[in-house]
């Protein structure tokens, strides 16, 4: 088998091999000045010294900024010259699809054996072609040789669940979500292995946390982002890196990103919001909130720029600006519990008891398993004392956590 993949790897560079000799010519019109510039000073430098590193530089700029097939070619130049072209042949296959990727990933397997993160796009791109049964053997793999790749998990759980192997599937997707509680993919997928088995009550959990979960495609990929991310210049790619320093502390090199972004696109919204996040941590309210107004400026329907801006606001004493921005919001994402709790909050601090209580009832109709949301609702009806309100909702904190503070204030009620 390993003799037939590497003959597919010989025959798919030598197909790849259309950069050899000088830099191509790459078409930069319509891209990004910065991009253009990064590109040309690539082709300019391996004209210069033709070597892998060079080849290898020159893909990273062009895979980093959506010139797949080009960045493809040049990495194969770079395996070719290289004494260790795993990585070259692993950014190659990157940069192609289909049984091209999957010969490729299987090559850079042989190179380096039971490399997890390999394994882990070698299942991932049989899955894409609906071979669900390699794809579970390679996710299982993934998983053995790295304990932390939760992507392999939901991976395997989805496969199994494609094969009909759903106490399987269960086994792998449990352990996903016990992983990573908010990955929406791997509830849903959870929800669907419960009900095939009968498990409705679960089912329906499973399917619930499904809608208050996120998108959780992505994994950590260390090469890529060595080679990718921190190669690309566009503003897409500088947002992209600046995401990944906050996510490691680092708010000096993500600031010096997104000040980046913005010399070029004064108006990006994106951007003015992760800045007035930052500006927020380091304690500087009135610079946060003018980020967030220039944010609004270019776009009013900036969720998390509205929301930021009503906090600030609260915070200032300006109840009522506060909650006009929070009801923009939850107009633009009424199932976003987040934005419902803000206006809960709103009117609890505004003492708008009846709008509060609303919200509350709102919030708990979204999230059924908040013990506290419960008790803040009790709490709100027994002010106005709706006391069979009050009791009700307090009997639901209680199930939820007996634990709570709503276990005393149901036998004060009930007396």
């Amino acid at each position: 088998m390993r003799t037939l993949r590497t003959a597919a790897w010989a025959l798919s560079a030598l197909g790849l091999l259309g950069c050899s000799g000088l830099a191509p010519d790459i078409e930069t019109s319509g891209m990004e000045a910065d991009v253009r510039e990064l590109i040309e000073t690539r082709r300019v430098e391996l004209n210069g010294a033709p070597s892998a590193q060079t080849w290898g530089a020159l893909g990273d700029a062009l895979l980093a900024h959506g010139l797949d097939a080009e960045a493809a070619s040049c990495y194969a130049n770079a395996a070719d010259l290289s004494d260790e072209p795993f990585e070259w042949v692993y950014l190659q296959a990157l940069a192609t699809e289909g049984s091209t990727a999957r010969d490729l990933f299987e090559r850079a397997l042989d190179l380096r054996p039971d490399h997890a993160l390999t394994e882990l796009r070698l299942a991932l791109a049989h899955q894409r072609s609906g071979d669900h049964e390699e794809a579970a053997t390679w996710f299982e793999r993934a998983s053995l040789h790295d304990a932390n790749l939760q992507r392999a998990l939901r991976g395997l759980g989805q496969s199994r669940l494609a094969l009909l192997r759903h106490t399987e599937a269960i086994n792998a997707l449990e352990r996903a979500v016990a992983d990573e509680p908010r990955d929406a993919a791997a509830w849903s997928a959870l929800a669907q292995a419960y009900a095939a088995g009968g498990q409705d009550e679960r089912a329906e959990h499973a399917a619930r946390q499904a809608t208050r979960g996120g998108e959780r495609a992505g994994f950590q990929d260390p090469i890529w982002l060595a080679h990718v991310l921190q190669n690309g210049v566009s503003a897409a790619r500088r947002f992209g890196r600046a995401k990944h320093a906050l996510a490691t502390g680092d708010s000096d090199a993500a600031r010096e990103q997104l000040e980046a972004i913005l010399q070029s696109r004064p108006g990006d919204a994106d951007a003015h919001y992760l800045l007035g996040s930052i500006e927020r941590s380091s304690g500087n309210e009135d610079a946060a909130q003018r980020h967030w107004e220039r944010a609004l400026e270019s776009n009013p329907d900036h969720v998390l720029s509205l929301l930021a801006w009503a906090v600030s606001a609260q915070r200032a004493g300006r109840l009522d600006e506060a909650r006009d921005r929070i009801e923009h919001a939850h107009r633009l994402t009424p199932m976003d519990p987040s934005i419902v709790l803000a206006l809960a909050e709103n009117r609890q601090y505004a003492n708008d008891i009846d709008s509060a209580a609303a919200a509350y009832a709102r919030l708990v109709e979204l999230v059924p398993e908040s013990a506290d949301s419960w008790l803040n609702l009790g709490m709100l009806h027994e002010r106005k004392r709706r006391n069979d309100l009050a009791i009700e909702a307090y009997r639901r904190a209680a199930a939820l956590d007996p634990a709570s503070r709503a276990t005393a204030r149901l036998n004060d009620l009930e007396r």
